[in-house]
């Protein structure tokens, strides 16, 4: 309270209250959250305060409506902003019954469904679950024409995708509100990044997935919130959760691989290495090393030499993971 605040930790502060509610619970319960912050202007701090909270995302969620309040902070909502999206309710004993939409092939819808699953080692039943998952594509072009269909044609690439990175994340709600810090950006609870290194061609990435998971109270789920209000516990419950919500991602990913290779949007890709280790030996660079006067070659050589070396290295010990 005592301290200035800046504009960074301002756009953080309404980064959080925009995260703070379910974005359809807020729409259907009327939950509001209001933030003035006119007392920030140009003249006496650089910036206008009150622009931070109707930013774009805002804006063009309510593209259509009037009289809006400026000072209302709208919950992040990308519902029908997606290349492909994953929807459907886990029943108490792990099974599912929803659908995946491929908006890239005119909204074309595939019903999805998995049986119930055996408990693996550690894990405990988590009561009935719905989820909403919006996947993301990141190819440049594809990412703007997602902003041009929520009317923000203006925003250029490197815009489009800075904005994308700063607000997708799977969230955990219950009640209507969302557990942190599930949701934040920076937050890959459920490992996306681990095993995309393994597989990157097929598997999604943190910055392709925005989406909401929605538990039941700790009676029913055994999904206990931390004593600090930070995260939950991780017992047998949370462990099921977690292999549930892959489970499901897993059936998408396959889906949204084979849609992008039978329209030739897949990354090519060699089988292994090898072709790579080939090109570290650095033929070209070599041969015109060679062409030098002699006064530069051996230094330009020696340096050639230490980095193809670095490189090799490099791709042995990207082998030697992707192997474990």
């Amino acid at each position: 309270l005592r301290d200035p605040w800046t504009k960074n930790q301002l756009e953080a502060l309404i980064r959080e209250l925009r995260r703070l509610a379910s974005p359809n619970e807020a729409r259907e319960r009327g939950f509001k959250i209001y933030l003035d912050l006119t007392g920030f202007t140009v003249g006496a701090h650089g910036f206008d305060g009150q622009s931070l909270v109707s930013g774009v995302f805002a804006e063009a969620a309510d593209a259509a409506a009037t009289g809006a309040d400026v000072r209302e902070i709208r919950p992040l909502f990308l519902g029908n902003v997606f290349h492909y999206r994953v929807e459907g309710k886990f029943g108490k004993d792990g099974s599912f019954e929803g659908k995946f939409i491929n908006k890239r092939a005119d909204d074309q819808t595939i019903p999805l469904s998995m049986d119930a699953q055996a408990l693996g080692a550690g894990e405990e039943p988590c009561g009935q679950l719905s989820i909403a998952l919006n996947i993301y594509d990141r190819e440049p072009d594809a990412i703007v024409e997602l902003f041009r269909k929520m009317g923000l044609s203006s925003i250029g690439k490197l815009d489009a995708r800075k904005m994308l990175d700063e607000n997708i994340g799977i969230g955990i709600y219950r009640a209507g509100f969302r557990i942190r810090p599930y949701g934040d950006a920076e937050s890959d609870w459920l490992e996306l990044e681990r095993k995309r290194v393994q597989n990157p061609s097929q598997k999604l990435g943190l910055n392709q997935v925005w989406g909401t998971i929605n538990i039941a109270d700790e009676s029913a789920s055994g999904l206990v919130e931390r004593s600090s209000r930070e995260g939950l516990e991780h017992n047998g419950q949370f462990e099921r959760l977690k292999r549930l919500v892959a489970d499901i991602m897993a059936r998408a990913e396959t889906l949204r691989v084979d849609f992008r290779e039978m329209v030739g949007l897949s990354r090519k890709q060699e089988g292994d290495t090898g072709g790579i280790r080939g090109r570290a030996n650095l033929e070209a660079t070599a041969k015109a090393v060679a062409a030098l006067p002699l006064r530069y070659r051996e230094r330009v050589q020696k340096a050639l030499k230490q980095e193809s070396s670095a490189l090799k290295n490099s791709i042995e010990e990207l082998e030697a993971y992707q192997h474990k």
